[in-house]
């Protein structure tokens, strides 16, 4: 999982709860908050992979 996933995964909440994407990315980024996001989604494929949700 790169950097570009976990931007695209928080545009894509952005635009699904109405905010503007760019600012909620900036806000993630100037706040350092990337990497946490990042750790969340991996351990979401790894539970998931655990719980037989992914192949």
């Amino acid at each position: 999982m790169d950097d570009q996933e976990v931007s695209q995964a928080i545009y894509y909440e952005a635009m699904m709860s109405g905010q503007d994407a760019q600012e909620v990315i900036k806000h993630y980024q100037d706040n350092n908050l990337l990497p946490a996001v990042k750790m969340g989604m991996i351990e979401d494929k790894l539970f998931g992979k655990m719980l037989g949700l992914e192949k």
